[in-house]
């Protein structure tokens, strides 16, 4: 073996040799890798919150801490119909809601890894203004995870009042992705927009499906 290796350091095919083995070796592992992940269907997924005595729309936390009563909203999931576990990704997303911590159902950690993750809960549709912390936009959300960014502050003023900037809530620029951004919203189209009510709390959570 190590008289091999001597002999590659030696031969002008070395670099060929070793991108040759390191491409096949990740072929192969990208290939087995692929092989080996089992994704269940949503009929699985569903029959497997029967199994936890789980529900859809049912509220879960995970406790992490030292005090079962002091929240940590990255250990709190939404399990939605698409049969998914769906994480809160800060206490401003789950207020939005109106969730009440105490009455969220304890779930044991053996439990919860069998429940395959989705998509991040977002915030709240309806007459909500939010901003990333290092961007000066103010959005609208919508439904659809749906951003839509407020062109001034007189359409602001519209649209929300006069306190319309102690309003604002801010999210973490580590959830961007997790919104779309949508059109922009003037003093044109600001009026049908004043009607809008906060979706249901019960409903499917900003969520597909």
């Amino acid at each position: 073996m190590i008289k091999k290796r001597t002999w590659l350091k030696n031969s002008k095919a070395h670099s060929v040799f070793l991108m040759l083995a390191v491409i096949s070796g990740f072929s192969l592992l990208a290939s087995s890798a692929s092989a080996g992940v089992y994704e269940p269907g949503l009929t699985e997924r569903l029959a497997l919150f029967t199994t936890l005595d789980r529900s859809v729309n049912e509220i879960i936390k995970f406790i992490d801490t030292d005090d079962p009563q002091r929240p940590n909203y990255s250990s709190i999931y939404y399990l939605g119909a698409d049969g998914r576990r769906h994480a809160f990704p800060d206490i401003s997303t789950y207020s939005s809601w109106n969730c009440d911590y105490p009455d969220s159902h304890v779930i044991r950690i053996s439990d919860l890894s069998q429940i395959p993750i989705g998509k991040n809960i977002t915030y709240r549709p309806g007459l909500h203004l939010v901003k990333f912390q290092s961007v000066s936009t103010v959005y609208l959300v919508q439904p659809g995870s749906l951003l839509r960014p407020i062109k001034d502050e007189a359409t602001a003023q519209r649209l929300s009042g006069d306190n319309w900037n102690k309003q604002i809530s801010e999210i973490s620029e580590a959830f961007y992705t997790d919104y779309v951004i949508g059109e922009i919203i003037d003093l044109q189209n600001v009026t049908q927009l004043q009607s809008l009510n906060l979706s249901p709390t019960s409903s499917n959570m900003n969520l597909p499906g």
